[in-house]
């Protein structure tokens, strides 16, 4: 028809940059890939506690996939669809091709975001005027051949993804031209329109001639894929916006807006029924993870009273994938974003976050990059919440962790975020105390003070765990047994302020414990008051 052969005319005139995978899987892409550099996220808020268990505050390099030397797996050793994966985690571009960079920086200086920003204007003014007017096969009343719109929407999507991966300023002018606002604006139409209650309106959908085919069963088919990669392509143009290293502003503005995490999630809740893609998947848990950065309280709540069918499909779908180490990191990072409030930490227990996270540990148990992630997740999701900690012990999620930290003894992240899971575990959690006791947690947490020495951050969680475990007889014997009166008199030299006092306190205390030993006073298994 002529309307098939003016889409195919459009598609063969594109640019060379509107394809649906980023560029960087040519080989020249991947041979520009060199691993990653520095950077990371704003600190945590510290929270207090009387055993001032708290939650990551390391300025992190998480965004890196290939974690800076800390362990990741080769490129050459992934496939095309992984490989994919890790560039979109990767916020500073590092996996950019600087041909590609320098294409995209040239469309950005000749006016690129004004003409997809004056496309996207024409087609919601156009929507706007034409909302109650009933779509015809062919025209509408205004001349207009509305039947493409999906298509040429789904392309223009696809061009923010494609226009800015490694172009900061790309990044930055998009945030100016409003795109995060087009974009949420024209997806909410067609996903309220379209949609409800998690189910596509296929009768509906076909009526707008989106798809050419006589025959009905195809017709429905492909209508429904068409769909499926319209709101795939909006989420792939939000989270591009929202995820970059300079994307603070339009992050922000897309957290804030009411309808941007409905979309997210209800568009992952259709990409996850109709088409079940990995890296669907991915795209969906990556944007919600950039609008939970923002600390945004009310996305929380948002979440726990009326999107958690939606938060229970991502995570049974990454607990599916998690064999991919691309999906345990950007998993992990949303559920540590989540679990940064405490409503957010009852839905993470409650919905398989938990098991997720002690299966990535498992499965990628010499990835350190994976395993630090997991780890800073970990420690979130057992902060200050009995129920996540009574389960993480109950399940093996104390050996485990103590196990990440003896794997990868040269790695600091997985001995910070490791003592950090283990000081928030065993935290006023008797049962808990008792079972990393019991296992090799004293002994690696010593390791790892002795390993890092001269970092305050390790030194502090290290003291953290000890001091916890300390109110068990049996464990400070332990402690005095294997040396740990050492570690902790060296911590008192490098510690100031509060971390001084505590480390001193349990100085004192083990010295305690070993004239008493000496003298031959202990006995039982008691706890101290």
């Amino acid at each position: 028809s002529f309307q098939q052969q003016r889409l195919r005319r459009f598609q063969q005139n594109a640019p060379v940059l509107i394809q649906k995978s980023v560029d960087e899987l040519s080989d020249d892409g991947m041979a520009n890939n060199n691993g990653g550099g520095g950077g990371g996220e704003p600190n945590d808020v510290e929270e207090s506690s009387a055993a001032r268990a708290r939650e990551d505050t390391e300025n992190s390099n998480e965004n890196d996939p290939f974690g800076s030397g800390d362990g990741e797996a080769e490129i050459g050793s992934v496939d095309a669809e992984t490989h994919e994966m890790m560039l979109l985690s990767d916020v500073r571009g590092v996996g950019a091709s600087a041909e590609m960079v320098r294409r995209r920086e040239a469309l950005n200086e000749a006016g690129l975001w004004g003409v997809l920003n004056e496309l996207l204007k024409e087609y919601v003014l156009e929507r706007a005027l034409n909302r109650t007017v009933a779509t015809k096969k062919f025209v509408d009343v205004a001349g207009q051949f509305k039947n493409i719109d999906i298509h040429v929407l789904t392309i223009l999507f696809r061009c923010v993804r494609c226009c800015t991966y490694g172009a900061e300023k790309a990044v930055l002018d998009a945030g100016k031209y409003r795109m995060p606002s087009a974009v949420i604006t024209i997806l909410s139409e067609y996903f309220h329109r379209y949609t409800l209650n998690g189910e596509v309106l296929l009768a509906e959908l076909e009526r707008t001639g989106a798809v050419f085919d006589k025959a009905s069963e195809r017709r429905a088919s492909r209508t429904m894929e068409v769909f499926v990669e319209l709101l795939d392509s909006g989420v792939d143009a939000l989270d591009a916006m929202a995820s970059a290293a300079v994307a603070d502003a339009n992050r922000t503005h897309i957290a804030k807006s009411s309808k941007a995490l409905n979309l997210i999630l209800g568009s992952a809740c259709i990409a996850l029924k109709y088409a079940n893609s990995l890296r669907s998947l991915f795209v969906h848990t990556h944007a919600t993870s950039s609008v939970l950065s923002t600390r945004v309280d009310r996305n929380v709540k948002k979440l726990a009273q009326f999107r958690r069918d939606e938060l229970t499909m991502i995570i049974k779908g990454l607990r599916a994938h998690r064999g991919v180490s691309a999906v345990c990191n950007v998993g992990s990072m949303m559920l540590r974003h989540l679990s940064f409030a405490s409503p957010g930490r009852s839905i993470v227990g409650e919905l398989g976050g938990l098991q997720f996270l002690l299966e990535s540990l498992s499965a990628h148990e010499n990835n350190a990059g994976t395993c630090s992630r997991a780890l800073m997740a970990l420690a979130n999701a057992v902060f200050q919440n009995d129920v996540n900690q009574i389960w993480t012990g109950k399940h093996g999620g104390l050996s485990l962790i103590s196990t990440c930290m003896e794997r990868h003894p040269k790695s600091i992240k997985c001995q910070i975020h490791g003592a950090r899971a283990l000081r928030n575990a065993t935290n006023r959690s008797e049962c808990n105390i008792r079972l990393a006791g019991e296992s090799d947690v004293i002994h690696n947490v010593q390791r790892a003070m002795l390993e890092f020495s001269a970092s305050e951050e390790v030194l502090q969680e290290g003291i953290g765990v000890l001091l916890n475990l300390a109110v068990v007889e049996n464990n400070c014997v332990k402690m005095v047994e294997i040396g740990v009166i050492a570690v902790v008199q060296h911590a008192t030299q490098v510690l100031r302020t509060t971390e001084l006092e505590r480390a001193q306190f349990l100085l004192d205390l083990l010295i305690k414990v070993k004239h008493r030993a000496a003298a031959g006073g202990m006995g039982g298994s008691g706890v101290y008051p």
